[in-house]
């Protein structure tokens, strides 16, 4: 009797079944895993806050890649009468450094969620060049949180300072909706970068049990005030 043979219709061999969904690390994904998901009864207390279709999560990528350094030597109109430049001036260009680390990370449009804080360290003078070094120390589902450091040069005297440092947390959002998109995740492959990481797990605590205390102070305001004192 002939054996039927059923023809293969790839290039591949007929024994490599390897698909995308069975490499992780492979940023596409089948329609049918797509599908499963999409298929998949919701409740009215579940909701998603990625498209479902968005494999971007799978994917990691280096620090070192998306990383970015921002030189501006400050004008008089980035100064107060008496020579200093304004924080806010400083702040504009933090926000814009850590929005460049974001947008290259997400690989879409990232917007500023939060600011954690702003330390200024040390004046800032006419004619001095601020340098912006910014990077993400951590990248969850759709946030990110980018570090930044800011140094001044006395460009005279080739002396620098550091004058300020930030953190900042950006979402990645699709421009056409608005919503949130995945992130790819992030590379640790120094014991610097790793360091930074469990730092910003530790902030990303703090801000969460804040979050949560100002929710319940609205609540019950005399109760905030006596956990205050």
């Amino acid at each position: 009797m002939e054996e039927k043979r059923t023809p293969n219709s790839g290039h591949g061999k007929p024994s490599d079944t390897t698909t995308a969904d069975e490499n992780p690390e492979n940023p596409k994904s089948s329609g049918s895993q797509i599908n499963a998901h999409r298929l998949r009864p919701t409740t009215n207390n579940e909701s998603f806050d990625m498209p479902l279709a968005d494999t971007s999560f799978q994917i990691k990528k280096q620090a070192k890649d998306t990383m970015v350094t921002l030189a501006k030597v400050m004008q008089p109109s980035d100064a107060n009468p008496g020579g200093i430049v304004h924080g806010g001036v400083v702040m504009k260009e933090i926000d814009n450094a850590a929005g460049v680390v974001a947008i290259r990370h997400a690989g879409n449009l990232a917007v500023t969620a939060s600011i954690d804080r702003i330390d200024f360290h040390n004046m800032i003078f006419i004619g001095e060049m601020i340098t912006i070094k910014a990077s993400i120390n951590r990248a969850g589902r759709t946030s990110m949180e980018i570090g930044v450091r800011v140094e001044a040069e006395d460009l005279l005297k080739g002396s620098r300072r550091h004058v300020a440092s930030a953190y900042l947390t950006f979402v990645a959002v699709d421009k056409n909706t608005g919503k949130p998109l995945a992130v790819p995740g992030l590379l640790l492959e120094t014991e610097d970068e790793k360091r930074r990481h469990k730092q910003a797990l530790k902030r990303k605590e703090l801000r969460k049990a804040l979050k949560e205390f100002e929710r319940d102070c609205r609540k019950d305001p005399l109760a905030c005030i006596a956990q205050i004192q």
